[in-house]
């Protein structure tokens, strides 16, 4: 069972601090979501912990310190699905989904069959399988975001993170997206997911993370980090909440 556990972690920009002392920790079985608004940090937080980018403090995989685990092995363990990638290469979407293998293969290797397999699973699951021979390159924004939460799934790693995975998605992929990653959360995986949207953050998180000015301000369930005072403090903004069917929801109204 994975588990990443982050301390006092501060991340620069040059002499620009971005986060500041940052403590987060992921278990394996839970969907949390980082929100906050925007130059908040949590893009650079979610970098860091997926191992792309400089950062002091600890970091932990498994009791591991993230410096002492190789890029290779710590791409099999942690998935990573960027905000809406460049594709560089004329390259078929199916090619870019099996870049996702390539962290359990040898530098000769080809695809196997359990390779094979898994990709063709990534496809079924992000709902790209009927563009799966187009050129990357060519393909919609939308449909590029889940391409890149299709090359994520395909590592089939114990830990995934994803930068706004439904950034510019229409309503049913984005709810099939957020589908997908509490069903990866479920099936025992440690999904870490930055989200603009609160809707889908009071819907789908085991936890919610809120970051302001580089900081967590509050980390807990999401009726009590998405209240009236942190949205009003952190956001400036009034919302509507309640649930349905045991599921939270939440509807930002007015600016303050």
């Amino acid at each position: 069972m994975s588990k990443l556990i982050a301390s006092s972690l501060d991340i620069h920009y040059g002499d620009i601090r971005v986060v500041h002392q940052a403590d987060i920790q992921l278990e394996a079985g839970e969907l949390v979501i980082l929100v906050g608004p925007n130059g908040a940090g949590k893009t650079s937080l979610l970098r860091a912990l997926a191992g792309l980018l400089p950062y002091e403090g600890t970091i932990e995989l498994n009791h591991i310190d993230l410096h002492k685990i190789s890029d290779k092995e710590r791409a099999k363990q942690i998935a990573w699905a960027p905000q809406l990638a460049p594709v560089h290469w004329p390259l078929t979407v199916k090619h870019i989904v099996a870049l996702g293998r390539l962290p359990h293969m040898g530098p000769f290797d080809r695809l196997s069959s359990i390779d094979k397999a898994a990709i063709t699973r990534a496809l079924e699951l992000a709902d790209c399988s009927q563009f799966k021979n187009r050129l990357a390159d060519e393909v919609s924004g939308g449909e590029r975001a889940r391409i890149m939460l299709a090359r994520a799934l395909a590592v089939e790693a114990p830990i995934m993170m994803a930068d706004e995975p439904t950034a510019s998605l229409d309503p049913a992929h984005a709810i099939r997206t957020m589908d997908i990653l509490k069903a990866q959360a479920a099936a025992g995986a440690g999904v870490l997911v930055v989200l603009h949207d609160l809707a889908l953050a009071a819907r789908y998180a085991d936890r919610v993370v809120l970051m302001d000015k580089g900081k967590i301000v509050s980390d807990g369930p999401a009726a009590s980090v998405l209240s009236a005072d942190n949205l009003a403090r952190v956001y400036g903004i009034k919302a509507l909440s309640g649930s349905k069917d045991g599921e939270s929801w939440i509807l930002p109204w007015q600016v303050l």
